[in-house]
């Protein structure tokens, strides 16, 4: 791929520039530009650095007008193939609404597969796979919510891959994420500021890596605040709890719950945004006021269920719009070879206020 100048790359909308990357980082425009160009001479994590924080404010590099014209060498029509499981459409929409635009802003087309979760399992077999599969210019694959180890080991024999939240340590899979890290020192933040100095944490589940992380992360989140960690203070769901897209019935975990909080916890922090509602409502039922009593946070998903009548958890929150552009931002780079293999883009979230917490601090 030839290189291209500092002018032949332009910005998704007019907001996003070399310059406001640049301020956002603490680096110089030259830099930003020659990582975006992939110009040799740049600390590889500083490369990473700047094409992540690209990737986060939607910035795209526009083609050369010849390679357009098929005067290039890019000429053929590139493709990428969208794996989702349809399990809520509401789960995906926002996703694959920011794949369509990064999409079109690389000149790559998009092709979606939705399947059962059931059926999800059975495409380990060639004869069961989606036609987009066997297309000679597909650029790629973007996988939506969790799929079996198996089946994605199958197909990312033949191309990479980004997955959508949740990681594959041991496959050769790109994942767009959250940075659970900073998510959670947030979290841990608005919380202690609130006077809370038992903090729980509602919904691990080691079968999901976004679980795990966030759990590591709560725990990174307590120490960094000088609060106390006690482990009994975790409280582990099932898989169907913590995969599932509307809120649910977790009476089960009420003498759990109330044997913390008469124990001193007075805040929980839930895993997921519906875990959290599904929360809220289990300490309710239990004679328990929210926020008066009890307070809690969700983390991502706010956008997809704001039904009337369910709580609005205080949550850390991210556009998926967001986390699907990105996705496709690092596929391009990936398919330029720009970046090491696998890699890990997080992006930082930003603070709701819901009705789960108090409105200041104490």
């Amino acid at each position: 791929m030839p290189r291209r100048s500092q002018a032949e790359l332009q910005p998704e909308t007019i907001s996003v520039n070399l310059e406001s990357i640049a301020r956002q980082l603490g680096v110089a425009i030259s830099t930003v530009s020659r990582a975006l160009r992939n110009s040799p001479g740049i600390h590889p994590a500083t490369r990473l650095r700047i094409q992540t924080e690209a990737a986060r404010l939607g910035y795209a590099v526009k083609r050369r007008a010849e390679e357009r014209a098929g005067g290039g060498p890019e000429t053929g029509v590139r493709h990428l193939l969208t794996l989702a499981q349809a399990i809520n459409s509401f789960s995906q929409q926002g996703y694959l609404s920011g794949i369509s635009r990064a999409a079109q802003a690389h000149h790559i087309g998009v092709f979606s597969h939705h399947c059962s979760v059931e059926d999800a399992a059975l495409m380990i077999d060639p004869a069961r796979q989606p036609a987009a599969l066997r297309m000679p210019d597909l650029a790629g694959l973007i996988f939506i919510h969790r799929w079996p180890d198996a089946v994605v080991a199958r197909l990312v024999k033949n191309h990479p891959a980004i997955s959508l939240i949740h990681r594959y340590p041991n496959l050769p899979v790109d994942t767009v994420g959250l940075d659970d890290e900073a998510n959670l020192h947030l979290l841990v933040t608005h919380l202690r500021e609130r006077g809370h100095k038992k903090i729980g944490f509602f919904g691990y589940d080691r079968g999901f890596s976004w679980a795990r992380a966030r759990y590591a992360a709560y725990v990174e989140a307590l120490a960094e605040a000088d609060l106390p960690y006690a482990p009994e203070n975790t409280l582990a769901v099932t898989p169907e709890a913590a995969q599932a897209f509307q809120p649910s019935d977790l009476s089960q975990y009420t003498p759990a719950l109330r044997a913390r909080i008469q124990s001193g916890v007075t805040a929980w922090i839930g895993s997921s945004y519906v875990l959290a509602q599904s929360l809220c409502l289990t300490l309710r039922a239990d004679g328990y006021k929210v926020p008066e009593d009890v307070e809690v946070t969700g983390y991502h998903g706010g956008a997809r269920h704001t039904a009337p009548g369910l709580p609005r958890p205080t949550s850390i929150e991210i556009d998926d719009d967001t986390i699907g552009s990105a996705a496709v931002h690092l596929l391009s780079q990936r398919a330029q070879r720009a970046v090491p293999a696998p890699t890990s883009l997080l992006l930082p979230g930003r603070l709701i206020q819901g009705d789960t917490t108090s409105a200041s601090p104490k």
